[in-house]
């Protein structure tokens, strides 16, 4: 998937592009420069079956991070809020819900904070120039 057709998802769906949903562009943009940096030595070694793998491995999670970022745009537009902006509101607003008690969660609820909790140390990661 290239930026046009990313582009042309979001848009014909109605999607926006959140602070969840930039991480995984990011991490998605570290992939594709992997990629590049990884095919200008094949240059040099076109036989190379170890440059080859890692070329598609890294072009395998450069398309598996835009469809993240998709899917958490999706995500995001069903349920009304946003994991990253909102996603303290959110669990603030369960532990009254539950009187304090967020084992009591249903699964729905947990896999959210979850997935919160994910984003946040995505973001934590990539500030520090973490990619993994």
């Amino acid at each position: 998937m290239n930026k046009t057709q990313y582009d042309a998802v979001m848009a014909d769906s109605g999607l926006t592009e959140s602070t969840g949903v930039k991480l995984f562009l990011a991490r998605a943009a570290h992939f594709q420069r992997m990629k590049l940096k990884l095919q200008q030595v094949q240059k040099s070694e076109p036989m190379n079956p170890v440059l080859f793998e890692h070329i598609k491995k890294m072009d395998y999670e450069r398309v598996h991070m835009v469809w993240q970022a998709i899917w958490n745009a999706e995500l995001e537009k069903q349920q009304g809020w946003k994991f990253v902006e909102n996603g303290k509101k959110y669990i603030e607003a369960l532990l009254i819900e539950h009187e304090g008690d967020l084992t009591t969660c249903s699964a729905t609820e947990q896999a959210n904070m979850g997935w919160i909790e994910l984003l946040d140390e995505m973001k934590r990661r990539q500030n520090k120039g973490d990619w993994s």
